[in-house]
């Protein structure tokens, strides 16, 4: 019974053990990493959200956008294009689902 309360006790140790060299090398790595953003002088975050874009988008939908907009209205204007192109392929890819099940369990030999 002794031996097995041992056993515990050391996984527990090991545990901690493991949790705290973890904590170690992130705080390393995070404090290395905000040291050379102040030394270099590169902001993070997400202040460039706001920024002008510079670039433009070809095909925009419902929202207009130009290379003097931000990058946050940039973004809005791609996940609207992504929406409308995966409704799109939504909608197709079952209506031709939709007719090749049809086809196949027509008694029609060539539509089968």
């Amino acid at each position: 019974m002794a031996r097995r309360l041992d056993s515990r006790h050391r996984a527990a140790i090991y545990q901690i053990l493991l949790l705290a060299a973890i904590c170690l090398v992130g705080w390393y790595f995070i404090s290395n990493a905000v040291d050379n953003l102040l030394a270099r002088r590169i902001a993070s975050g997400f202040a460039f959200l706001f920024r002008e874009a510079g670039f433009e988008i070809g095909e925009t939908t419902l929202v207009s956008f130009s290379a003097a907009d931000s990058y946050l209205k940039a973004l809005t204007v791609g996940l609207l294009n992504t929406l409308r192109v995966a409704l799109f392929a939504v909608v197709l890819s079952t209506t031709i689902g939709v007719a090749v099940g049809l086809g196949r369990l027509s008694p029609n030999w060539l539509l089968a």
